[in-house]
């Protein structure tokens, strides 16, 4: 609701960012960090609803903060999951091992990871995209710059991967390592049915994707219709 075109009190507004320091979780310097990686030039917030929540840039990178450098830890353990994938074809107490960290990148961590973060993640895009600027000269800039294109296309693409996938695998929800693998996607919803209603399991796939589309209305209406206050409350609590 902060984002919202909402003017609150003095001291809900403290509340509010009080919350809000609190849900963001951002454990990691990652202002001091990425002054010494990459520099971005000092810019207008987008509003003052986003400085509110700590969007105090116009680019991806510095906007993610925790994130981008979870995003970072996943680049890393790919080749540490190779390494451990050629030792244990030598060495079996660590084909467990290797087992379990491959399944976690490909795709059971990953995807989980971008469910989580979601939101965050498209925001972060889509305030980019309104300030993109492809003819700059700072290493910073141009790295955020291709990182909101590539998050772009996955968290664009995530929703329509999720109804291919488990549509493609209808018949495998109930299964122990499908649910073991899966399940978190479906978390919270009804996968088992008796005969008599037999051939709605798939219903179960309308909250997953809905709460993905509802995140994305919600931040286009935000971000390209910033005083349009009745569309920004209409998207938030549609089909809750």
């Amino acid at each position: 609701m902060p984002l919202c075109n909402i003017k609150f009190p003095a001291n809900a507004g403290k509340l509010n960012e009080f919350m809000i320091e609190i849900a963001i979780f951002d454990f990691v310097p990652s202002d001091l960090i990425l002054e010494k990686v990459g520099y971005f030039p000092q810019e207008d917030n987008f509003n003052l609803n986003f400085q509110t929540v700590g969007y105090d840039s116009v680019y991806a990178v510095p906007n993610l903060g925790t994130i981008f450098f979870i995003i970072l830890s996943f680049i890393v353990l790919i080749p540490i999951a190779m390494c451990l994938t050629c030792f244990s074809r030598e060495l079996k107490e660590l084909h467990k091992h290797a087992s379990s960290l491959n399944d976690f990148i490909y795709w059971t961590g990953t995807v989980r990871f971008l469910m989580e973060s979601y939101m965050e993640l498209v925001l972060a895009i889509m305030v980019n995209l309104i300030f993109y600027d492809d003819e700059t000269g700072y290493f910073g800039v141009k790295g955020s710059n291709y990182i909101t294109i590539f998050f772009l296309i996955l968290t664009a693409g995530l929703p329509i991967w999720i109804i291919i996938f488990f549509v493609c695998k209808l018949d495998s929800w109930e299964d122990e390592d499908f649910q073991k693998n899966w399940g978190f996607v479906l978390a919270g919803t009804r996968i088992k049915y008796g005969s008599k209603e037999e051939g709605k399991k798939w219903i179960a796939l309308i909250y997953p994707v809905l709460m993905l589309t509802r995140r994305i209305g919600f931040i286009l209406s935000i971000t390209l219709t910033p005083q349009f206050t009745w569309l920004q409350i209409a998207v938030s609590f549609t089909f809750i």
